[in-house]
């Protein structure tokens, strides 16, 4: 399988859709396929069994095409209605094309907050909030020491652990800690860990996950001093820095709850991300008739 962490050529594929994606799930044994759509489109279609539904095949995030023109989008939908596709999670919205191919609706989009990482250093600070940029500066000059470095499972297994309490505290629930660990064994160039010290103490983490040419914030972890001192303000700001200089062109801060988690929320936009929005879920089941558009 070709390693896309290191291809600068790649296609911006979500990490869903990517083959460092794949690498993750076929290490854990789950069925994954990557299938060439026609006008040169991608899919990652992944295969499980839930209960009594039986066999479900699902693509997340996709299917992803050089040319996004309606009829070639709605070929590339019913090229997976025919290879048995039965749920889609467009990383857009093409509800029309979706339900021209027989697919219907079962979940309303969600939306994802996407820093732009070709930005200057100047202009992703002059498009920080201006309550963020103060948390951030104050952050700068508490002598906090910063490290970003890979994430090494054995090394690192201090967040797996607090992220797993943190999904049993808060109630939420992310990737179970044996997929992150899966992700960074499978490919162990493409995991990066942030943290931020004061003295001795770390009092504040955030992993990074690559799919070249973008990367995911995908979990974190702050103490008490590091809310009280900003931490994560300054590990964000110094991660997408990082991550620009080594040709990443964007970081996808996943979703935005502003009802569930709207502190969270602000803080990803605080930092000038702009809102992206998905496609929603949508499902075809034998006997969904085509709407012909």
């Amino acid at each position: 399988m070709k390693d896309f962490a290191s291809d600068k050529s790649a296609h911006n594929l979500p990490l869903q859709q990517h083959p460092n994606y794949a690498a993750m799930l076929t290490l854990l044994g789950r069925e994954a396929r990557e299938i060439t759509l026609p006008h040169d489109g991608h899919a990652l279609v992944q295969s499980r069994v839930f209960g009594p539904f039986g066999r479900v095949n699902m693509v997340s995030r996709g299917p992803t095409l050089k040319s996004t023109s309606d009829d070639n989008i709605l070929d590339a939908i019913e090229y997976l209605r025919e290879d048995n596709v039965q749920i889609i999670n467009p990383a857009f919205p093409m509800d029309d094309l979706l339900r021209a191919a027989g697919y219907r609706q079962i979940m309303t989009p969600a939306h994802r907050a996407v820093l732009d990482l070709k930005q200057s250093d100047q202009e992703r600070t002059a498009g920080m909030h201006g309550k963020w940029r103060n948390r951030f500066r104050s952050a700068e000059r508490q002598n906090l020491t910063t490290k970003i470095q890979p994430f090494i499972v054995d090394n690192h297994r201090w967040l797996l652990a607090a992220e797993a309490e943190q999904q049993r505290q808060r109630g939420y629930r992310g990737w179970p800690v044996a997929l992150t660990a899966a992700f960074a064994k499978a490919n162990p160039s493409a995991a990066w860990l942030a943290t931020a010290k004061s003295g001795r103490d770390t009092i504040a983490a955030m992993l990074f996950l690559a799919h070249r040419p973008a990367m995911s914030y995908h979990i974190g972890w702050i103490s008490e001093v590091g809310r009280r001192l900003h931490a994560h303000n300054l590990l964000l700001v110094q991660a997408a820095k990082y991550f620009s200089e080594r040709a990443f062109i964007e970081l996808d801060l996943g979703l935005i709850e502003t009802e569930l988690t709207p502190g969270l929320a602000r803080f990803k936009l605080g930092i000038g991300a702009t809102i992206d929005p998905l496609g929603g879920t949508w499902l075809h089941l034998p006997g969904m008739r085509r709407i012909t558009l």
